[in-house]
C-alpha cells in the first residue's frame, strides 16, 4: 500500500507469473463487472499493466483502497 500526498491510499497489486496477460485482465473485468451490476464495495482501478514484459518486469494493478463494509451491510441492498 501506498500513501499519496494528498493522504490517498493505492494498492498496488502485483501479479505472479501464472497465466500472463488474463490474470489481471480478468481481474479488472470482473472488478468493473461488479462495480455495474451490484453494491458490493469494490477498488476503483486506476491503472493496470497486463504485460508480463514491461519496465517494472511483471504485470500489476493500482487501485484504491476499500473500507471494510461487513456482508451483512452488503446483502440488505442486493
Amino acid at each position: 500500500m501506498v500513501t499519496l500526498v494528498n493522504y490517498d491510499e493505492v494498492v498496488a497489486r502485483v501479479a505472479r507469473r501464472f497465466m500472463p496477460r488474463l490474470k489481471v485482465e480478468s481481474e479488472v473485468a470482473t472488478i468493473n463487472f461488479l462495480r455495474q451490476h451490484t453494491n458490493v464495495p469494490v477498488p476503483t482501478i486506476h491503472y493496470y499493466d497486463s504485460n508480463p514484459y514491461n519496465r517494472l518486469g511483471g504485470e500489476f494493478i493500482l487501485m484504491s483502497k476499500v473500507r471494510l463494509v461487513l456482508y451483512r451491510h452488503v446483502a440488505v441492498n442486493m
